[in-house]
C-alpha cells in the first residue's frame, strides 16, 4: 500500500512540512470580521432581501449585537450570531463581512487549503497561501531507516532526531516510479517539531549518507530495493 503525502514549503522557511494528504482540509477564506448567522434560512433570496434592507437603512453593522438588532427589524428573530473562526468549514450558512458590509453564503467564499496539527501544547494552523508551494507525492509505504545506535538511542544526529528514506512513485500526478527519486523524511521527538521532507535524486542521497557518517554502500543497497510493489 502506497502513501499519499504533500510537501508545503513556505518562502520564509528553509524546510518543507511533510503532511498526510488526507489531513489537509478545504476551508472558507473569510475576513477576521465575519459574522456567522444561524437559524436564518441561507438562500440567495434572503441575502438579496437583507442586502437591500441594509442599503435602505443607510447604516453599518459592526458586531453581533447590531446584527441581531438589524435582523429583528427585518422580521427575523431568534437568529444566533457568532464571530467566524479564522477558516470556517465550507457549509450552507449565512455570513456577513463587516468590512465589506455584505451578506454571503460560506459555500460561495473563496476556498483555501488548511492543515491543523497539535505541537504538544498548542494547536497550530498552516495555510496554503500565496507564500506557500505545494508538492503532491505518492511514496512507498516501506522505507529505509537511517537511525543507528549511539550507545543509548537509535538516532540520526542529536537525541530524539530521526531520518528515513522513501521511494517516490508520483510527483504532482506524474509517474516517476521508473526514476531514481527519493524522499528524505526527517522527524523529531522534541515537542513543537513537525515532520519535514526533501526530494532527492540518487547522487543527493549518496552525498547525504556521507554527510551523516553512514556506510554508503550498505544503505544504498537497501534503498535500491525500495519499490511500490
Amino acid at each position: 500500500m502506497n502513501l499519499e503525502k504533500v510537501l508545503w514549503k513556505n518562502d520564509f522557511n528553509s524546510f518543507a512540512f511533510l503532511i498526510d494528504k488526507k489531513k489537509v482540509e478545504e476551508r472558507a477564506w473569510v475576513s477576521d470580521q465575519t459574522l456567522i448567522i444561524e437559524n436564518v434560512e441561507p438562500t440567495t433570496d434572503i441575502i438579496e432581501k437583507l442586502q437591500n434592507h441594509l442599503s435602505e437603512k443607510e447604516e453599518e453593522i459592526q458586531d453581533d449585537y447590531e446584527m441581531k438588532k438589524f435582523l429583528k427589524s427585518c422580521g427575523l428573530e431568534g437568529a444566533e450570531i457568532s464571530w467566524a473562526e479564522d477558516f470556517p468549514e465550507i457549509e450552507e450558512k449565512l455570513a456577513f463581512d463587516c468590512y465589506e458590509q455584505k451578506f454571503f453564503l460560506l459555500t460561495d467564499a473563496e476556498p483555501i487549503k488548511v492543515y491543523e496539527w497539535w505541537d504538544g501544547s498548542n494547536r497550530e494552523t498552516l495555510v496554503l497561501d500565496e507564500n506557500t508551494s505545494e508538492t503532491e507525492l505518492v511514496i512507498t509505504e516501506s522505507f529505509v531507516d537511517l537511525d543507528e545506535w549511539d550507545g543509548r538511542n537509535h538516532v540520526t544526529g542529536g537525541i530524539g532526531e530521526h531520518e528515513r528514506i522513501y521511494k517516490v512513485l508520483e510527483i504532482d500526478g506524474q509517474d516517476v516510479s521508473d526514476k531514481d527519486v527519493f524522499l528524505l523524511n526527517e522527524w523529531s521527538q522534541w515537542q513543537g517539531s513537525h515532520e519535514t521532507g526533501e526530494i532527492m535524486d540518487l547522487d543527493e542521497v549518496r552525498q547525504h549518507l556521507k554527510d551523516i557518517g553512514r556506510d554508503v554502500e550498505k544503505y544504498m543497497f537497501e534503498i535500491g530495493k525500495l519499490s511500490g510493489e
